[in-house]
């Protein structure tokens, strides 16, 4: 019933109120996209409308719609983060995150926010019918300091409040450090209802809990898939630019399941640290 009524009335108000915003997929007459704001707000026309507008004119801004594969390449190259080429145990398709591998004062802002779009997009689109959602995969293994982004995590959050409501089926935080915790803390309450999605885990539990006997080297390496995809696309581009071999990068922190052998850092280093660069973004 909270359907029938409020959907004409959504697709009433936003026909002659927002005429400007555009049609068509993720536009303002698209079917699913209008449900999917309708039942993320519990059908309240207002904050529905609210919401989904806001939505459909950040995806115009950021132009999501231009990104593709080639946009983000030389970060998806690094390894830092990808959408894993099997679903888990309960078909959600999985988006790989490598902390040890993202350098805030290194790497473009708009670069990274790019590619995390896109991978959720990516991700999204590998959607098996009646599915919904999907895993979240962080591997804290060798996070430090240098790795430590409060902007880049703030956005993240607002991408899946705002525009990618109800996405997240759960997220896996990976043999997070010790000195993460305390940070953890600060963290929390910008997560807002995602923080119940959240659970610690070992790596040795991925594969156990998340993946099937089925999933190709699952128990042995979880991304060696992914891995000889970024070796073989390193050498390739090496071979066409130049005749000397490229060494492609280090891959220990691109193996969920491989052994780190980082060292230690201290968390109270890792603690001031992290609260100067969260006093600069506030």
């Amino acid at each position: 019933m909270a359907i029938r009524l409020s959907h004409p009335l959504l697709k009433q108000t936003l026909e002659k109120d927002y005429k400007n915003l555009p049609v068509g997929k993720n536009g303002r007459d698209d079917e699913d996209m209008i449900l999917w704001f309708l039942k993320d707000r519990k059908f309240d026309i207002e904050e529905s409308v609210s919401k989904l507008t806001k939505a459909i004119k950040w995806r115009q801004e950021f132009k999501v719609s231009e990104l593709s594969e080639e946009s983000v390449e030389r970060l998806a190259r690094t390894g830092k983060a990808f959408v894993h080429d099997c679903l888990d145990v309960n078909g959600m398709p999985v988006l790989v995150v490598v902390a040890s591998k993202h350098f805030p004062d290194k790497e473009d802002q708009i670069e990274n926010e790019k590619l995390c779009v896109f991978l959720i997009e990516k991700a999204l689109s590998r959607l098996p019918d009646g599915k919904e959602e999907i895993l979240g995969i962080f591997d804290f293994r060798g996070f430090g300091t240098e790795n430590s982004d409060f902007e880049f995590l703030r956005f993240l959050f607002d991408v899946f409040y705002y525009y990618y409501p109800k996405r997240l089926g759960q997220v896996l935080f990976v043999d997070t450090p010790f000195l993460f915790f305390p940070l953890w803390q600060l963290i929390k309450p910008l997560l807002r209802s995602h923080a119940s999605l959240v659970r610690f885990c070992s790596a040795d539990t991925v594969p156990k809990e998340y993946f099937t006997e089925t999933t190709p080297n699952v128990n042995l390496d979880f991304l060696s898939v992914r891995q000889r995809y970024i070796t073989e696309k390193i050498k390739d581009i090496s071979l066409k630019r130049s005749p000397r071999k490229m060494q492609p990068p280090p891959s220990r922190s691109i193996e969920l399941l491989g052994v780190h052998q980082g060292k230690h850092v201290g968390a109270k280093i890792v603690l001031c640290s992290f609260m100067e660069k969260l006093a600069t973004a506030i």
